[in-house]
């Protein structure tokens, strides 16, 4: 009996681990946000631990996010990350594949 609760949790534990492939406007798997940063004030980026394949398409590395600081509600967006990151919480995105500072563009931001 032990041996077999002991391969249903290795089973489980191993499934969780593995990557996820995440197309272009669905929701990431939650991550934790590891920088948030501002590029000449006109660039918002935020940078997560996921373990998500986020997109082909797209040059940018695997949990790199960035959105334009005019975007409606880019500040309220930027306070969730820094509140996401000051507090250990993860986050989930849906993105687009527009490729900028080496991220792609994130369209939403939810907090765990």
């Amino acid at each position: 009996m032990s041996k077999t609760i002991l391969f249903l949790s290795a089973t489980l534990l191993s499934s969780t681990l593995i990557a996820a492939e995440i197309q272009e406007g669905s929701w990431t798997n939650y991550a934790k946000v590891t920088s948030a940063e501002l590029h000449d004030n006109a660039t918002f980026r935020i940078t997560t631990e996921t373990t998500d394949i986020t997109s082909h398409s797209c040059a940018s590395a695997n949990g790199h996010y960035w959105w334009p600081a005019t975007d409606v509600l880019a500040k309220e967006m930027y306070s969730t990350a820094l509140t996401a990151l000051a507090s250990g919480k993860q986050v989930s995105v849906v993105f687009k594949n527009e490729c900028n500072i080496g991220s792609k563009r994130v369209t939403h931001m939810r907090v765990l």
